[in-house]
């Protein structure tokens, strides 16, 4: 499998990446856990650099959430906001798609835009974490 240069990927975690997905087969059998602290952390990076890209504001990610019991909050402020997701016993999946709805949230996307940018955003998740190949903008005569 060829690594394909990315301005925003930090290569050693993708090629890391790439090793565990070519062993687990499945994106679920690797779940984040609190001894992998590094992943969590790609996936704050890699959303916050997608949602600068299409113009929205990228909120802070932290973990746990302060709500016992609580998988995702969200506290709104003035420019932005900050989404605690729970990771522990959780698929990379689950997390991700937690830290996605909030970006959608904190932005206050109406339902067009939303379905765009989860769109867009899931695409730089599994392209930073190495599931997929780079998507070819082909032009057309």
């Amino acid at each position: 499998m060829a690594l394909v240069y990315h301005p925003f990927v930090n290569m050693t975690a993708m090629r890391n990446r790439v090793e565990a997905a070519r062993y687990a087969r499945a994106v679920t059998a690797v779940p984040i856990t609190v001894d992998q602290p590094a992943d969590f952390a790609l996936l704050a990076r890699s959303l916050s650099r997608a949602a600068m890209r299409v113009g929205l504001v990228a909120p802070g990610f932290r973990c746990p959430p302060r709500v016992d019991g609580a998988t995702r909050t969200i506290r709104r402020r003035q420019h932005g906001g900050v989404v605690a997701v729970q990771v522990h016993d959780r698929s990379v999946l689950a997390v991700a798609a937690d830290m996605i709805d909030g970006v959608i949230a904190i932005n206050q996307l109406g339902s067009a835009d939303a379905a765009r940018t989860r769109t867009a955003l899931w695409d730089a998740v599994a392209y930073d974490l190495g599931l997929t190949a780079p998507v070819e903008q082909r032009r057309v005569a």
